[in-house]
């Protein structure tokens, strides 16, 4: 098992009081929250990545519109 380590998050009293009023496991909360962005971020940067290589495969005719550029993609890949 991982070891957990400790994160402390500071709120108002204001919001305290509301999240003690509700049935909810704050500790699970915030962690699948983080762990939720983490991937969030992780495939953004996949995306970012693929796009980049892409658009530097793809060489754009000076008055080549998206449809043309599609289906020359479509036909070199096949």
């Amino acid at each position: 098992m991982t070891r957990q380590v400790e994160v402390v998050v500071k709120v108002n009293e204001e919001t305290k009081d509301k999240m003690k009023r509700l049935k909810i496991n704050w500790s699970e909360a915030i962690r699948r929250f983080i762990n939720h962005e983490i991937e969030k971020q992780k495939n953004t940067a996949l995306a970012l990545s693929i796009m980049h290589r892409l658009s530097s495969e793809i060489k754009l005719e000076k008055d080549g519109d998206t449809t043309t550029i599609i289906r020359k993609f479509r036909n070199e890949r096949h």
